[in-house]
């Protein structure tokens, strides 16, 4: 037999008090079957764990339970969904989806109850939006709210509660709006025109009070604002009155808050009329003293600060005549020093202090004598650098990024003629005798070996070395001295 013991607690599960009654295989199909017939999903899983255990049925017998409890399942989920459709309750609605879907039913089947959720989630979202504007929104979320319900499905007495509470607070709602726009924008047409609103709306006190505060400081900004104007405006004599007008009107356009870029505006013009008539002061009290510097620290600030030209010609003309022999000391000593920046600034200063071309005659003589021996120095400099630092050697032929001999001796022939020192020469003289040995060592083993001496081919090649030839260069006097010395042998 396939029947085998069973634990008690497998029995009592099955409810059976003889721990051998369920030896027998006809007893555990009579138990499935009752539990099949009852459709209870717990006890029917209850008896197929147990048969499992006990081994006493065969496969079909327990295929066909585990597919009745499946259908069971199914069942039990249907009408689950349909107690949660009849209840409008989210949560069980949600619960008897999450349910169905855990079983398998068919999309087809839940798409009414995933409808119905839908459609009562909706109505619980638009509850809570008429709840949350009922505590305070604007008149337009009011409405919002207001849609939303009766698009939802409220019923006509949750829609009827809301429509109420909006006909009572609408007049202060969109009372309330307006005062909060007109304070915004601090228009002084829109915050009367609000405070009456709100006034024949029966707003408290403290609803008006901001909408007043700011009318308030709104009209005092216009009569601030003409005053400002008039101290801007108005030329008072002498310049002290003025100056203490405007600094008044500054500080109370200040205290009533005007728009920085008003106040910036009066505050440059002080500033400015302050400067001038600072400026004033100071050049005249430099030309009572005629102390050159103070005159051209005084000319300086007044053309600083905006004064007229007539108003500085008096000590221009003292400073003048001041300044031309500070200008020809200026040019000796800058010819003394032959530098090119200081000849050009002192003949230039010069011209300003209205020195005359002779007496800027030696200076210009000598900036230009510089300015050759300057651009005598780069050539050089450009062809053999300072002699310190490596450089190109030039060759008999022209080539990239280097100079003919002709060059060289160019350059050093302008630097002759420039005035440069022999000291300053002597590097590119050298470099001139040096190549021009070269080329004529060229020359040499050139003629040498077409002449096929080998005397001539030996002596030409160690006058190269001595030059300074490249091996490269002595190589074919080389190979053509050996070639000579062979033939002679052989003879």
């Amino acid at each position: 037999s396939r029947a085998k013991m069973m634990t008690a607690r497998e029995l009592a599960a099955f409810g059976l008090e003889d721990p051998y009654a369920l030896k027998d295989e006809s007893l555990m199909r009579s138990t499935l079957r009752k539990a099949m017939h009852k459709r209870k999903v717990t006890e029917l899983r209850r008896v197929i764990q147990g048969a499992e255990t006990s081994g006493t049925l065969y496969n079909i017998e327990l295929d066909n339970a585990r597919r009745a409890l499946e259908l069971q399942r199914k069942a039990d989920a249907r009408t689950l969904i349909a107690e949660a459709k009849a209840s409008a309750d989210v949560a069980m609605m949600q619960l008897a989806i999450s349910e169905a879907e855990a079983v398998g039913l068919p999309m087809g089947e839940l798409a009414s109850a995933v409808r119905n959720l839908e459609e009562e989630e909706r109505r619980e979202r638009a509850r809570d939006g008429l709840r949350a504007v009922a505590c305070g929104a604007t008149l337009a979320e009011f409405h919002e709210a207001l849609e939303e319900g009766e698009a939802a499905g409220l019923t006509e007495e949750e829609l009827d509660i809301a429509r109420a509470a909006l006909a009572v607070e609408e007049q202060s709602l969109v009372a309330r709006q307006a005062l909060q726009e007109a304070v915004a924008s601090r228009s002084i047409p829109e915050l009367r025109a609000a405070l009456e609103g709100g006034t024949q709306a029966n707003l408290q006190g403290y609803e008006l009070f901001d909408a007043e505060r700011v009318l308030a400081e709104e009209e005092r900004k216009i009569v601030v604002r003409a005053r400002l104007k008039d101290a801007l405006l108005k030329k008072v004599r002498p310049v002290e009155e003025q100056i203490t007008m405007l600094k008044d009107a500054i500080l109370e356009a200040r205290v009533a808050g005007l728009d920085v870029m008003e106040i910036e505006r009066a505050r440059w013009h002080l500033d400015f009329e302050e400067r001038q008539h600072a400026a004033r002061q100071q050049l005249a009290k430099a030309m009572r003293s005629q102390r050159l510097q103070d005159l051209l620290a005084a000319i300086e600030e007044g053309r600083e600060a905006g004064l007229q030209k007539d108003e500085l010609v008096q000590a221009q003309g003292l400073i003048a005549e001041s300044y031309k022999p500070a200008a020809r000391e200026k040019l000796a000593e800058a010819i003394a020093s032959l530098d090119i920046d200081e000849l050009k600034e002192a003949i230039a200063h010069g011209e300003a202090m209205g020195i005359s071309e002779l007496g800027l005659k030696r200076a210009r003589d000598v900036l230009e004598a510089e300015e050759r021996k300057a651009e005598a120095r780069l050539r050089i400099f450009r062809l053999v650098g300072d002699g310190n630092s490596p450089y190109e050697l030039p060759s008999q032929e022209p080539k990239e990024g280097g100079y003919t001999i002709g060059e060289l001796r160019a350059a050093a022939k302008f630097g002759e003629i420039a005035g440069l020192t022999d000291e300053e020469l002597a590097h590119v003289r050298a470099v001139v005798r040096s190549e021009t040995r070269k080329i004529h060592a060229r020359v040499g083993l050139r003629e040498a070996s077409d002449a096929r001496s080998i005397d001539g081919i030996e002596a030409a090649i160690a006058e190269g070395e001595a030059a300074g030839l490249l091996v490269e260069e002595l190589a074919p006097g080389r190979l053509l001295l050996d070639e000579l010395i062979k033939e002679r042998a052989r003879e």
